[in-house]
């Protein structure tokens, strides 16, 4: 049976009333249907004709209110990887323009697109959410282009057009007979460095933003005297806490590596698997200690035969006691994060809210997968869908992984120096998946256009042959490994990350 995905944006974003209805390259004329679809309903008619840039033109079909299109931003997708990589940069660095008059434009999101994690330095080094949604920030700006500065609909000179003289050359008049709507056309002069069949693969969209598989969760507690333990249950994978309030509207401060007995008042820590690496409960331990007491009784003889028999006959009685309060689940569970709350004064009401996640469950969500509305009734049901396929999501580590990271964590600091921090950084993101990994210095080809050659470090990944990543997973989980490493070293060189066949 099928269970819901739930997402949500990592930032605050704007969306206006309108779309991107066509997109036409000089070899073809594409219809944008919902999603990222696009169907071509016409090709080149006339012979092509000597220029200094190959336009791409993008009719915008956007509400009357609207002024112009200064803030709006848009969404590019290409075809493969290699042609985002390639090309992805060249559309801000590309000129702009709307009815023969220029557009200034920026690489990324817009700047209100504002993320998770006011604060010092520090909370920020201990808040998972900021962590994970600058991450998800890295890994996507790059399919982003803003409009900062636009020319009002209202200038003289400006009007919509049922197509461009342009693409009325390319396409001639007869082929044109179904775009019937004036719309706004916005042209992008790009080089001709890029082939047409690159060109032809472009998608371009508005209204785009990043999010994160996550659950927000909502649960009210009363505060008693010392400290207050509560668990956060749920069935799926607990993510982090997003904020504690008391009834006074008076925000808690969490205090990530705080012991019970250091806890200040209106404070609060969360006591979630910390300080041991494998899965034993309180339960396990007592009758690992109840084993002890079995199998090392001669040791224990200087205390007494009746006194030992005593005390394992009162642990017998208190697990059987143990045992018959609480319900054994015959499915296993994971273990379950508890909020630990030190109250300023008894008797106060706090709103607790904290994200879950899907883990590994929400990956490979395919492309135009169809999102509906949870808790916004702004938004048109059904009108929201996947632009990219889902990666990233991992379930929480394993023994041998914990480890891993903990060396690693313990040598680097999480700051990357050496070509050994890259190799352990490397082990430590993709552990299992990986047979071997090369680092060395090198040169590459700048994929800025008017760079040459560039010195960088060169990473080179085996898989191993146990591994269940598809080539599309190792193309996320490269970009996502030369983000980290990128954002972990101290070198002012970049990093080219190269994927072996078996």
């Amino acid at each position: 049976m099928a269970k819901d995905m739930y997402f949500s944006p990592v930032g605050t974003y704007s969306v206006v009333n309108g779309a991107v209805r066509y997109i036409a390259t000089p070899e073809t004329l594409f219809r944008v249907d919902e999603a990222n679809q696009k169907t071509p309903i016409a090709q080149r008619q006339a012979l092509p004709v000597a220029a200094p840039y190959q336009s791409l033109w993008l009719g915008l079909e956007v509400d009357d209110s609207i002024a112009s299109l200064e803030g709006i931003t848009f969404f590019f997708d290409w075809s493969t990887e290699a042609d985002r990589t390639s090309f992805q940069p060249l559309l801000a660095l590309s000129p702009w323009h709307l009815g023969g008059k220029n557009l200034t434009v920026r690489a990324g999101l817009a700047d209100n697109s504002t993320i998770t994690g006011s604060g010092s330095p520090l909370e920020k080094e201990f808040n998972l959410i900021y962590k994970v949604e600058k991450q998800i920030l890295s890994a996507s700006e790059r399919h982003f282009v803003t409009i900062q500065a636009a020319p009002a609909f209202q200038t003289v000179g400006l009007q919509r057009q049922t197509y461009p003289p342009s693409v009325e050359q390319w396409f001639g008049e007869r082929n044109l007979r179904t775009l019937r709507e004036p719309l706004w056309w916005v042209e992008v002069q790009l080089p001709h460095t890029i082939n047409p069949q690159a060109l032809a693969g472009v998608f371009s969209g508005i209204n785009c933003f990043p999010v994160v598989n996550r659950r927000l969760h909502r649960l009210t507690y009363r505060l008693q005297q010392n400290l207050n333990i509560i668990p956060l249950e749920t069935d799926r994978c607990f993510l982090a806490v997003r904020e504690v309030r008391t009834s006074q509207n008076r925000e808690l401060t969490s205090l990530p590596l705080a012991s019970l007995p250091d806890l200040d008042a209106d404070t609060y820590t969360i006591q979630y698997g910390v300080s041991r690496f494998d899965d034993r409960d309180a339960r396990q331990a007592l009758t690992n200690l109840l084993d002890l007491l079995y199998d090392e009784s001669a040791s224990f003889a200087a205390l007494g035969e009746d006194f030992l028999a005593s005390v394992i006959r009162e642990l017998n009685q208190a697990l059987a006691r143990l045992e018959a309060k609480v319900a054994q689940k015959t499915q296993k569970r994971d273990a379950i994060p508890y909020l630990v709350i030190k109250p300023k004064q008894p008797g106060e009401t706090v709103f607790i809210e904290y994200w879950t996640c899907d883990g590994e469950d929400a990956n490979r969500l395919p492309v135009g997968g169809r999102l509906s509305p949870y808790a916004d009734t702004t938004l048109r049901k059904d009108s929201g869908f996947l632009m990219t396929a889902t990666s990233g999501g991992r379930e929480r580590p394993k023994v041998p992984e914990k480890i891993t990271r903990y060396k690693q964590a313990l040598l680097s600091r999480s700051r990357i120096v050496t070509l050994e921090d890259v190799r352990a950084a490397c082990q430590a993101e993709l552990g299992a998946h990986l047979h071997t990994v090369t680092v060395e210095r090198a040169f590459r080809i700048d994929p800025t256009p008017t760079n040459g050659f560039q010195r960088c470090i060169r990473v080179t990944l085996l898989p191993s042959a146990t591994s269940p990543y598809s080539p599309n997973d190792w193309e996320q989980q490269i970009r996502l490994l030369q983000l980290n490493l990128e954002a972990q070293s101290v070198s002012s060189l970049p990093f080219e990350v190269v994927l072996l066949s078996h």
